[in-house]
């Protein structure tokens, strides 16, 4: 079982109902109406104010505390933390800072289940969810989709006092506005229910749609029956809440559950956790926004609850791979400038790990090189793949991709140093290593598979936060046709091999001018 301590929802977790500042008050009183239309508020007066008015202007006070952090690409994901707003609320407010009014339509959150022990994940069984603020309906479609899981635990009861759902609420309906929610607690997972989970959510993904994560950090002390240290807490439960954070940041899926296994750490959304590091795609990068401990605001660390806010945000030019504007034809004498920067760049980085500077002196560069492009490098060792990244180009886009020259030296670092199928290039292999750029067109969406052509044009599908690309080279050099093509541009995207057939995917289509070292001896 995926389980932060030896003993599953052992007495920690109805400790943490002891104080405000993790998982208080359970709103003892508030009435039980399980299967009903509406989830009414069962913490509003304790946690947070039960006036609308005082609670608005505290959750606006919140979010302007804190910082809008430039992030690459849209935000897909939240962690936030749940504890009362006196407690966790600055730190909460970074995460929602990020987000805004309009674009999002729908948001799932995923919350620790703090009042019973069960397999898998839970929805309740009602139309609406109830704040101060007003009520949040459901997404009853995607809703009663998963409740069809073999892994929906049905018993409404755990909702009613639940807080780690409701407590995200008014910031999300000041935040965002009018969204449809989707509130999933979830319990212990067994092997492999994580990615089964991960699987019926990733279905129902889309461009707005917003994950939210409700998780406090480390509990801390003998409230919560952990006390890995007794000295320097303070500075230790740092060190402990961000080795967790370091594997989150990563998407390292075995490695976050290794590091919870080992050092026991109480973070009572782990599993929560462990779910959305099997949905993000491979092109989300985290960030982490802002760490406080409950210790630190109350100045006691007898027993200390940390909170966590992170944000993960795909490239919008960049679902799973890419394309952008090559305008005309390149010369020989282009080609091979780039190549020249593609080879200085890799070379001086992987040795220095420092890129050098791109002068118009010393490359003689052209408008046409100067012109703003989607690249991708390909790194190979004798004629093994050892890397490829690049960036697209849409025409929405266009202004924010680099101009052509920098794209192929950002590309060339990144494919030779940060490509995470492999290990970064050495500087022994240099003399091993040959390139290959592919400049880019404009990606151009297109109605259905039957607009692609194969061996002429790259070809990148998106569907929900999955997605994938193939350079036009790919197709010819496997031999493959176009459902071959398909087949295997869906498993690449981590989806079903026929999904291309179904309902809701997209298709973009790009030309390439795709070229190499050869072209240097000629």
């Amino acid at each position: 079982m995926i389980s932060g301590r030896g003993a599953e929802m052992r007495t920690w977790v109805a400790a943490a109902l002891v104080m405000l500042l993790a998982c208080s008050a359970c709103g003892e009183g508030t009435e039980s109406r399980p299967g009903g239309e509406t989830r009414p508020s069962a913490f509003a007066g304790t946690w947070y104010p039960a006036d609308a008015q005082k609670l608005r202007a505290m959750v606006e006070e919140l979010l302007a505390s804190a910082q809008a952090v430039p992030l690459k690409g849209k935000i897909v994901a939240l962690i936030a933390p749940h504890a009362g707003y006196i407690y966790s609320g600055k730190v909460a407010g970074w995460s929602y800072r990020q987000v805004g009014k309009g674009r999002y339509e729908r948001v799932i959150v995923l919350a620790p289940s703090h009042h019973g022990a069960f397999r898998g994940f839970s929805i309740m069984n009602v139309a609406s969810y109830s704040t101060p603020l007003g009520e949040v309906p459901l997404d009853k479609e995607a809703c009663a989709k998963l409740q069809g899981s073999d892994l929906h635990f049905r018993d409404d009861r755990l909702h009613v006092v639940e807080h780690a759902i409701e407590i995200q609420l008014p910031f999300l309906q000041t935040a965002l506005g009018d969204f449809k929610l989707v509130p999933i607690l979830v319990g212990a997972l067994a092997a492999g229910d994580a990615e089964k989970i991960a699987a019926a959510l990733k279905a129902e993904l889309s461009p707005k749609t917003l994950v939210v994560i409700s998780s406090d950090f480390t509990h801390y002390g003998p409230n919560y029956d952990y006390m890995p240290f007794g000295e320097n807490v303070e500075q230790n439960l740092r060190k402990l809440d961000m080795g967790a954070v370091d594997f989150i940041l990563k998407k390292d899926y075995d490695s976050y559950l290794s590091y919870v296994q080992k050092t026991q750490a109480t973070i009572c959304g782990r599993n929560a956790i462990a779910i959305l590091l099997k949905m993000l795609p491979a092109t989300a990068e985290g960030r982490l926004l802002r760490y406080d401990t409950s210790g630190h605001i109350t100045g006691d660390f007898t027993n200390s609850v940390s909170y966590v806010s992170m944000a993960f945000a795909v490239a919008q030019d960049a679902p799973s791979g890419a394309s952008a504007e090559a305008g005309d034809a390149l010369t020989v004498d282009e080609k091979k400038t780039l190549l020249r920067i593609a080879r200085d760049t890799l070379e001086q980085f992987v040795r220095s790990g420092r890129a050098p500077e791109i002068s118009d002196e010393k490359y003689g560069l052209t408008p046409r090189l100067k012109a703003k492009a989607g690249a991708f490098v390909t790194v190979k060792k004798h004629e093994e793949l050892r890397g490829c990244i690049g960036r697209i180009g849409y025409p929405e886009a266009a202004s924010e991709l680099s101009p052509m020259y920098q794209s192929v030296a950002l590309m060339a670092v990144e494919a030779a140093a940060r490509d995470p199928r492999f290990e970064p290039v050495r500087p022994d292999e240099l003399k091993d290593i040959a390139l290959e750029i592919s400049v880019l067109s404009i990606a151009r969406k297109v109605g259905g598979p039957e607009d692609f052509e194969v061996g002429k044009q790259g070809i990148i599908i998106s569907k929900g936060y999955s997605g994938a690309v193939f350079l036009p080279q790919v197709a010819p050099e496997q031999g493959w046709n176009r459902d071959e093509t398909l087949r295997h541009l869906c498993a690449k995207a981590g989806l079903p091999a026929d999904e291309w057939k179904k309902p809701g995917m997209s298709f973009f289509v790009f030309t390439a001018q795709v070229f190499d070292e050869s072209l240097l001896r000629r």
